[in-house]
């Protein structure tokens, strides 16, 4: 203060001697230069923060690169960069003084855009190659800014008025193009911040704490105004360098808005913070504030009340020209609006509608009326910028053109694609207590006895074997019933011919089933013998209804060849449908259920539920053996809803509905996929690994076909190839989460070989997961480039994808010292069992999935295929896949017969996979639409026990 005095009396007595101007003549020049003074004294103030920053930002990676270089290093590097941060001052200093007097001149646009670039092309000369990046990107913008803006002055001075905005950004780009350069992990933040949700995009420096003069590197602090609330996230696309955009503070009144979940943008890669440690774990607790928002000319015109939640700019625009691109705005009450950067009005702005309110399930749109508020969860650009696809929360996703103007076109809408789940039906568990369980083994040997006993007829222990499977408790006399059944072979077949005597139709149709069943190869030619002397089938079978049901149901188990039982199956089914409305109300129910569903493509547990009731009703039922069906029904079932309950909880930890809204949410579902799988006590901890691995593909799968960008995309894909934990930082941060998931659910299936001594076998699992993930891929590249393949180039790749080889091998991991290396040798051999498998999952997938797909951007079906290189119609094309199921069902039939290449129980697993596809795809994808049949069978293994009286 003292020298202000001084210096002031100084100047008072050389304006006396005319040396400096008098006080009147001072105001006239102040009014000129005041603009000049503050603009110097701004930008002044700007460099200096400007140098600090960069220097401070050198400072963490100094300090690494000399912890491993030794100590030796450091000061030469902190002195180099100490003057490349000198050189940057003067330069600037140096365009500053060229530039700000030419302000007030008024010159015209074009000279301004010289001034700075002669701006730019100083920088070039004074900045070193890494920091030259950023220089151009901020002169670039600067200059841009002055040929639009009306007052190229008043723009400066708006730049720095909000250093406080600026700094954090030009630090941000800075430290990122320097982390990007350097051979070292990343500085963790500091503070890791709460996620608000799953679209919260990481970035490099925490704005909350730059804000408050946090300590960065060696412990020095930059000291900022520290905001009130944090400011909100953006899109990697953006480039917030235009100083004509006004972005709020971090003191807004505007919540904070959600992006995607991304630690780099579609077209640069940069390393994101990620702590593996807890990642897992925590899912998005990685989030960290942004130091820059969305603009405020967009904040205040959206909506009263909603919140911006996911934004993204159109990628081919910002790559020619920053101030012509458009940015795609979607917010918490399911408004989306398109605005083009620095304009001060929206462009186009639609509210959520649902365009086909039919197409929706009736519990949709009864939610839909109570509650009519539906939040966008993303918005996002096609790659070629001519479409972009909105995300809602309830599992809506409509894709809008857009082309210019005012207007955006409705494109494609997929309504609940991906369903509602079942999860809400699952029951807690209770315990059996050891009475009951006493009751169920007494149970079982009293059974033994009944199927030893010599004395009983041929009809009657066929029976009596047929009782057992149909009730579902077969696996607990598997040796017994093949020893049964190896002795009727023995003496009741000559040649492979059955040589039974009585001519009833349903005793020797039910015998053909149950031994071809058990694999033995008879003949059907004993069928002939109810053929006229035309050559057909008599007329006259049609009055021995049950005999009638049962050679239906033993043509599902003929194989390639067999002529007879393809004309047997198409007399019986043609019959029992002409006379199934003329029968007693519970011989019509038995008919139209085996027209419907037969007995050796339906799922054993889902049947003996159903057969269960209808047995408890018929007056000479064995009460033994209804008692222990019952008993061990609801037995099984309390263990397999504590093992739903221990994978929901997995499940829960991963949060799928807020990290992955785009996906199906259905761990409920795929608890009962497996348990078609085996349901088998012995096999809980098989099921565990499997669910788990399932349920991460169908994400996965999602993530391919209606989410993951291409670029995206071909990062996951090279991620699963390496299958290196390492690839981690290469992932948008959405697949991060998916990605460690995976590795962790192929760690436990190692484990658990590890404890069986067949670790090794581990390395077939991974490499069929690895073919899965590079079919999706390729499958992507086919409707990227538009292309269509033929035939079988298709069904090469489709049938990987399908998932079913992959599922097959890992169902193998958890069957202990059966499973050998020879068997995953030969599951991973492509056998004619799994092919056969794969091409039932596909077509029926593909046809029921063919009216779903047309509403929406896919990739190309097997029903498609068929019709373009066949020239077929689609009826035409349903049935030849249809034909093509039925020789698959053939394939697996004659695979089964003994002797097979492996045990039986392996055989099972390819089986039962099939058996889902032919219950829960016969008529619609029950998977994806999982309130119908999916509902219902979850209901009746899940959640409703068996009464017992």
């Amino acid at each position: 203060m003292h020298g202000e005095e001084r210096e002031t009396e100084s100047d008072k007595e050389k304006k006396r001697k005319g040396e400096l101007p008098s006080n009147e003549e001072e105001e006239k020049e102040g009014e000129e230069d005041d603009g000049e003074r503050s603009c110097h004294r701004h930008f002044l103030h700007l460099q200096h923060r400007f140098c600090l920053a960069l220097l401070l930002l050198f400072l963490p990676c100094a300090a690494r690169f000399a912890t491993t270089l030794k100590l030796l290093l450091f000061s030469a590097i902190l002195k180099s960069l100490t003057c490349t941060a000198v050189a940057i001052s003067t330069c600037a200093a140096g365009s500053a003084a060229a530039v700000i007097p030419l302000f007030r001149l008024a010159l015209p646009e074009s000279s301004l855009v010289v001034i700075a670039a002669r701006w730019l092309s100083s920088a070039r000369q004074c900045l070193t190659s890494s920091l030259l990046c950023l220089s151009c990107l901020c002169l670039r913008a600067t200059a841009e800014a002055f040929t639009v803006a009306d007052a190229p002055a008043k723009v400066f001075f708006l730049l720095m008025e909000n250093t406080e905005e600026i700094f954090p950004f030009c630090a941000q780009i800075f430290q990122l193009l320097v982390v990007a350069a350097e051979p070292f992990q990343p500085t963790l933040a500091p503070v890791p911040t709460p996620l608000a949700g799953w679209m919260s995009n990481p970035t490099i420096v925490a704005h909350a704490a730059v804000s408050r003069g946090a300590t960065i590197g060696l412990g020095i602090a930059i000291g900022l105004g520290a905001p009130s609330i944090p400011a909100t996230l953006k899109d990697p696309r953006t480039l917030p360098t235009n100083p004509s955009v006004d972005y709020p503070s971090g003191d807004s009144n505007h919540v904070s808005k959600r992006t995607r979940p991304m630690g780099m943008s579609d077209e640069v890669n940069l390393p994101v913070n990620v702590l593996s440690a807890t990642f897992p774990g925590h899912g998005h607790g990685q989030a960290f504030n942004a130091p820059y928002d969305l603009p405020k000319t967009i904040m205040r015109t959206l909506n009263q009340d909603s919140s911006p939640m996911s934004m993204d700019f159109h990628p081919l625009n910002i790559s020619s020209s920053f101030f012509s691109s458009n940015v795609s705005v979607g917010t918490n009450v399911g408004d989306i609006a398109l605005w083009e950067v620095g304009s001060t009005e929206w462009l186009v702005l639609r509210n959520f509608k649902v365009w086909d309110l039919s197409a929706c399930s009736m519990p949709f749109q009864a939610a839909l009326v109570k509650d009519p508020d539906v939040s966008i969860n993303r918005v996002i650009w096609s790659p070629d910028g001519a479409l972009f696809r909105v995300a809602y929360a309830r599992h809506i996703v409509q894709i809008y053109s857009y082309h210019g103007g005012d207007e955006v076109q409705q494109h494609l809408e997929a309504f609940n694609a991906f369903g509602e789940s079942c999860g809400s039906v699952i029951l807690d568990a209770g315990e059996f207590d050891d009475e009951t369980k006493a009751q169920i083994e007494n149970l079982k040997k009293e059974v033994v006895k009944m199927l030893i006993d010599a004395s009983k007829a041929i009809e009657e222990i066929v029976n009596l074997i047929d009782l057992i499977c149909h009730l579902g408790i077969h696996y607990h006399f598997e040796s017994e019933i093949d020893e049964v059944l190896q002795q009727i072979h023995k003496n009741y077949t000559q040649n492979g011919e059955i040589i039974i005597v009585d001519d009833n139709l349903r005793l020797l149709a039910l015998l053909f089933r149950l031994l071809r069943q058990q694999g033995y190869h008879v003949s059907p030619n004993v069928f002939n013998k109810y053929k006229d002397e035309n050559g057909n089938f008599s007329e006259k079978l049609v009055k021995d209804v049950e005999g009638l049901v049962e050679l239906y149901e033993a043509c599902h188990l003929r194989i390639h060849g067999e002529e007879i039982l393809d004309e047997a199956y198409a007399f019986a089914s043609t019959k029992l449908k002409s006379i199934a409305t003329q029968l007693k109300p519970s011989l019509a129910a038995q008919v139209n259920y085996s027209l419907k569903q037969s007995l050796h493509r339906g799922l054993p547990r889902l049947e003996a539920r159903r057969f269960i009731s209808i047995y408890e009703e018929d007056p000479t039922h064995n009460q033994i053996l209804l008692t222990l069906a019952k008993l061990d029904f609801n037995f099984l079932q309390n263990l397999h809803r504590k093992e739903v309950g221990n994978i929901c909880k997995w499940w829960k930890k991963l949060d799928v509905a807020a990290n992955f809204p785009y996906a199906r949410d259905r761990i409920v579902e795929c608890c009962n996929w497996v348990l078609a799988v085996y349901f088998e006590p012995q096999y809980s901890q098989a099921r565990k690994i499997l669910t788990k691995l399932l349920a991460l593909t169908s994400i996965i799968d999602d993530t391919y076909d209606a989410y993951g960008t291409i670029d995206e995309l071909k990062l996951f894909t090279e991620a699963i190839e390496r299958w290196d934990i390492g690839c981690l930082n290469n992932l948008p941060k959405y697949m991060k989460l998916i990605y460690v998931s995976l590795l962790k659910i192929f760690e436990e299936a190692e484990r658990e070989l590890e404890k069986q001594g067949r670790v090794h076998c581990i390395k077939y699992a991974i490499k069929e997961f690895q073919k899965t993930i590079q079919a999706y891929m390729t499958e992507i590249k086919w409707l990227n480039n538009k292309y269509i393949p033929i035939m079988t180039e298709y069904i090469k790749t489709s049938t990987i994808t399908s998932g079913y080889p992959m599922l097959i091998t890992v169902s193998y991991i958890g069957m202990k010292d059966m499973a050998t290396e020879d068997i995953f040798k030969w599951v991973t051999s492509k056998p004619k069992i799994v092919t056969a498998s794969t091409i039932i999952c596909r077509s029926m997938d593909d046809i029921v999935s063919n009216e779903l797909e047309q509403k929406r951007e896919h990739i190309v079906s097997y029903l498609e295929c068929y019709m373009r290189e066949c020239d077929i119609s689609k009826e035409e094309a349903i049935q030849e896949l249809q034909k093509g199921v039925t020789d698959a069902w053939k394939d697996i039939n004659e695979e089964c017969l003994k002797p097979t290449e492996v045990p039986r129980p392996f055989l099972m697993n390819i089986l039962n996979l099939a058996r889902f596809m032919d219950v829960m795809y016969k008529d619609e994808d029950c998977y994806t639409h999982a309130e119908g049949k999916m509902k219902k069978c979850i209901e009746a293994l899940l959640v409703d026990p068996v009464p017992i009286t």
